[in-house]
């Protein structure tokens, strides 16, 4: 239901993203990994295949989504080396969804200057909700 209603209304596609995330959380520590696993492959392939626009779906697929079930084991790790790895995986990601929204689903701009902008931003806003949901 956040998923789509991220769909119905574009400036919220991320934010709708991150609302589903916390759903995660919740199955996470309710039912554990694995259940939430199908939950996170359910969920992605749903809203794949059915949300009238995709880029809430983009967002969840490649990183709001799996998420909250690796950052336990992330977390695990030395303070310095879990937040490079966590760094690494929210850039990584975040560059397959731009190439995605880009090259596949279209409505985003070709690399800039404000793409860069936006990148740091996104990592700013990443410290944010990594502190809210560990």
């Amino acid at each position: 239901i956040a998923l789509l209603a991220g769909s119905l209304v574009n400036v919220l596609d991320a934010s709708a993203a991150i609302l589903a995330s916390f759903i995660m959380i919740v199955a996470v520590s309710e039912l554990g990994v694995a259940y939430s696993l199908g939950i996170y492959i359910a969920a992605s392939l749903l809203s794949i295949l059915l949300l009238p626009e995709k880029s809430p779906a983009v967002y969840f697929l490649f990183f709001c989504g799996y998420y909250p079930i690796i950052v336990r084991r992330i977390s695990m790790l030395p303070k310095l080396l879990s937040w490079v790895v966590k760094f690494v995986i929210f850039n990584c990601a975040m560059t397959a969804v731009y190439l995605t929204l880009l090259f596949i689903i279209g409505g985003v701009e070709t690399f800039s200057l404000f793409t860069v902008l936006f990148f740091i931003l996104l990592n700013g806003v990443f410290i944010l909700y990594d502190t809210a949901i560990t």
